[in-house]
């Protein structure tokens, strides 16, 4: 029986629970003896027990490298085989394990060995109970050569989570000594004392890992994480990113109430503020804004604040946190979206753009004009559907499952206006790749060219009647020359010539002289004028060189 009520002794005659648990019962008994024992062993034992509580260096081991110094003290002060930690493991508290022991004679360590409720249930009733001490009571002890052991419950908030047991080997039981009893309680103090530095610092550590974690991923995204007051604006945080993204030191937004708003582009600095206070006037929860912002470089850089308001504080001490996201690339491509759609709306064909399941994304200005479908009313629909007629759509559906190959497509096809009327255009489908160069959408151009086509139309109606026209003049002049070379008088000649040139070459005259050498002159033979035949003896003859019709003709003669 022991004498300190918070240690349980086991001998070897202790074989059964009951035997165990009646022990347990007698040692609550107030304590009468008075400690026995010699006063050089109790000045060994405090002398150990105060080297290790002043020995700092102790709690700044490792849990393991500290426990194997104390096992291994317990066993040499105390004079036993072994001497071993012990800790509850499982989630249901059904086993115990050894943390180390160590076996003085070997002078090893081991650790490793469980034992678990089904195999000795006193020694875990004990925990269950909430007795002082939970000791092996009805482990056989005689195969393991083991003839007293002594237990010291540790514990860490008045709940035992293990035990330091002493093993004493040999053929007869160990009477222990209170002395022994305190020291070993002594001892799993200093555990439990390990065990919660231990807890201590891993929690520590917990809490310095998550905080380097949530400063590595506050600093990774890719804007200014902040909070401020909401009244003064003066920051209480700001993401590392502020000094990557404009160039100004943290420590900057932090120190001086008025940087924030002294930075903000004189154009944008009023309406910023006091959008601000607006909000907060309003009582919105959440809100955003973009304004431009100063860079330590000069650099305009455009912002968006997406902020949201501490609802968990009053209204006097409210907080705003939010992200500050740089969005000068987004504005930029907003500009140049809007220079090109500009440009798309002032270009004189209908621009149509289509993702890849043929739903229209883009319908500028000028296919409203040319197809009758305003923007809203186009976005969503099929291109197809809008554009082609019935007939034409299965040739219009192959040609946009061939655009795969990167290639344009162009040519003349029939499209339908909102009203069902169908003409003819220019249409130019070409595909649309992302940056990785995969297909995403096609676009189209588009041109009516119904007058192009009448044109064409008219064009080659004239070539086919002047085609007419030549045809039949041929035939004329070969019933001319046949006339005229079958004349036996001039006069036969002159109507033959007459009546081709009033058929053939529109005009209100014909005049018909003959070139006399001698007098150097013409002399008119044959007049008609607007419609009437008149009498061209009465005419003068005309000098070689006088009037449009004087000039001097080419002699030729002809051999006979």
């Amino acid at each position: 029986m022991s004498d300190n009520p918070s240690i349980l002794v086991i001998n070897d005659d202790c074989k059964d629970s009951a035997t165990v648990f009646s022990a347990l019962e007698e040692r609550k008994k107030p304590e009468n003896e008075s400690p026995d024992g010699d006063q050089m062993r109790l000045r060994k034992q405090n002398g150990v027990i105060n080297e290790l509580t002043r020995r700092r260096r102790l709690f700044d081991l490792p849990l393991n490298e500290a426990i194997r110094e104390i096992t291994e003290i317990a066993a040499r002060t105390l004079n036993v085989e072994r001497a071993g930690v012990w800790l509850l493991h499982s989630e249901d508290e059904s086993k115990i394990r050894a943390v180390d022991l160590y076996e003085w004679s070997r002078d090893c360590h081991c650790a490793g060995t469980e034992v678990s409720k089904a195999d000795y249930p006193a020694y875990f009733r004990a925990f269950d109970e909430e007795i002082e001490i939970a000791a092996a009571a009805d482990a056989p002890l005689d195969p393991l050569g083991i003839a007293s052991m002594l237990d010291a419950p540790i514990r860490i908030g008045g709940r035992a989570v293990g035990v330091i047991c002493h093993e004493h080997a040999g053929s007869a039981p160990r009477e222990w000594r209170l002395d022994e009893q305190n020291f070993a309680g002594a001892l799993a103090g200093l555990i439990s004392l390990l065990l919660e530095a231990a807890e201590r610092r891993e929690a520590e550590a917990a809490l310095r890992r998550s905080q380097r974690q949530y400063r590595e991923l506050i600093d990774s995204i890719e804007g200014i994480v902040w909070e401020r007051d909401a009244e003064t604006y003066v920051f209480s945080f700001v993401s590392r990113q502020a000094e990557r993204l404009l160039g100004y030191p943290v420590e900057n937004w932090l120190r001086n109430p008025d940087f924030w708003g002294a930075h903000i582009h004189p154009d944008d600095r009023d309406y910023a503020i006091e959008f601000c206070r607006q909000s907060a006037a309003r009582g919105l929860g959440k809100y955003e804004f973009d304004y431009r912002m100063i860079a330590a470089d000069g650099r305009l850089v455009w912002l968006r604040d997406i902020v949201t308001v501490d609802a968990a504080t009053d209204k006097e001490n409210a907080r705003l946190r939010g992200v500050t996201v740089d969005i000068t690339e987004q504005k930029r491509v907003e500009d140049a979206i809007r220079f090109q759609a500009h440009l798309l709306d002032t270009v004189e064909q209908a621009v149509i753009a289509a993702d890849l399941s043929g739903k229209i994304t883009y319908w500028n200005r000028f296919a409203h004009k040319l197809y009758g479908w305003t923007a809203p009313q186009a976005l969503g629909r099929g291109i197809l559907e809008l554009t082609t007629p019935e007939d034409g759509r299965e040739r219009a559906s192959q040609i946009m499952k061939s655009l795969g190959d990167g290639e344009s497509r162009a040519g003349e096809f029939p499209v339908k206006t909102k009203n069902g009327r169908s003409f003819p255009a220019h249409v130019m489908i070409s595909p649309i790749h992302d940056s990785q160069g995969s297909l995403i959408g096609v676009v189209e151009f588009s041109k009516d060219i119904s007058e192009r086509k009448r044109a064409e139309a008219a064009l080659a109606e004239a070539n086919r009647r002047a085609i007419r026209q030549y045809d039949l003049l041929l035939q004329r002049l070969a019933a001319l020359a046949q006339a005229t070379g079958a004349a036996r008088d001039a006069e036969t000649v002159f109507r033959a010539i007459l009546e081709f040139a009033r058929e053939f070459v529109p005009c209100s005259a014909l005049f018909i002289s003959l070139y006399d050498c001698e007098a150097s002159a013409r002399k008119g033979i044959f007049f008609w004028y607007n419609g009437r035949e008149l009498d061209a003896a009465n005419l003068k003859p005309v000098k070689v060189g006088d009037g449009p019709v004087g000039h001097q003709p080419k002699r030729h003669v002809v051999p006979v």
